[in-house]
């Protein structure tokens, strides 16, 4: 019996390091950045990151629900390919589909452009290192 609980919490540990922010929201978190309308934006929540509401914006237009505009800043600590590969993941299950990648491997910086299927929206995902942290702006627009 021990045996199977302890094999069962080195799994469940196992599991959930290294975790980014799953389609099932962890107790404690929420899609929600500013509001509702922003849900399939995902934030990563592996290296502590968190949302700068004071450098970042959003607008939803109040005479069209689809049309909005966004800068969202985001900062903590991982790795920038993680990141990049956490967004080129996760965007695509949010029905974003990747356009373009430009990587810099000179500034640790790397800018991925999608584009909404079936809507004419546009969202660039910019990572970068500065410093001790791994930074993200993401900017969503109409094409």
């Amino acid at each position: 019996m021990k045996s199977a609980v302890l094999l069962f919490l080195l799994i469940l540990i196992a599991a959930s390091s290294g975790c980014y922010l799953p389609l099932n929201k962890p107790k404690g978190y929420s899609y929600e950045l500013v509001q509702p309308r922003f849900q399939d934006i995902p934030v990563p929540f592996k290296g502590g990151y968190e949302y700068i509401e004071s450098r970042s914006f959003t607008y939803v237009s109040p005479a069209s629900d689809s049309l909005r505009v966004a800068e969202l800043r985001i900062a903590g600590d991982t790795r920038v390919d993680e990141i990049v590969e956490f967004y080129k993941k996760q965007m695509g299950i949010h029905d974003f589909e990747l356009v373009k990648e430009l990587p810099s491997a000179h500034v640790h910086k790397t800018v991925l452009t999608f584009k909404k299927k079936g809507e004419n929206e546009r969202c660039v995902v910019k990572v970068w290192r500065d410093g001790t942290l791994v930074r993200i702006q993401i900017n969503i627009d109409p094409t």
